[in-house]
């Protein structure tokens, strides 16, 4: 058994690596800009929590309010995203998707699309126990590599 856990620790090691590989090469094109990941993470959120504000998104990134707001800055230029002042707190900034940045959204959704019906489709034939076991494993290594992480 201790072989099969060992394959197991290596093979999750390997598609990590991909991942990460493949999250930084991965670029996207539309209206004669190119625009990374990262970026395309923050349109994201942006799009899915309308209210968010730059030190929420740093918090859930866990990245510093400059980084965001460097990104922001560098999206605003590109035309994805506007800056809207919050009335109540003058200090937080909102962050606003243009039509561009809806446009954007909506072909870097289609990215995420593809891997969520793979994923569906590999556990169509999964039971509902293996399913939960699978999803806590993924809790507990997501856990620990954030430990890891942070120390």
């Amino acid at each position: 058994m201790e072989k099969e856990e060992k394959r197991i620790s290596h093979q999750f090691f390997r598609i990590a690596s991909q991942f990460s590989e493949m999250e930084r090469k991965t670029q996207l094109s539309l209206e004669d800009e190119t625009f990374v990941y990262a970026e395309m993470t923050l349109v994201k959120i942006i799009k899915e929590q309308p209210n968010i504000h730059v030190t929420a998104i740093a918090e859930k990134l866990g990245i510093t309010k400059g980084a965001v707001s460097q990104m922001a800055k560098k999206l605003e230029r590109k035309g994805v995203l506007w800056k809207e002042k919050d009335e109540e707190n003058q200090s937080r900034v909102f962050l606003r998707l243009t039509e561009k940045g809806e446009r954007l959204y909506q072909v870097h959704g289609a990215y995420h699309r593809e891997l969520d019906d793979f994923v569906k489709e590999t556990l169509a034939q999964a039971s509902e126990e293996n399913k939960q076991f699978l999803l806590a494993f993924l809790d507990r290594l997501e856990k620990h590599i954030l430990q890891i992480h942070i120390q």
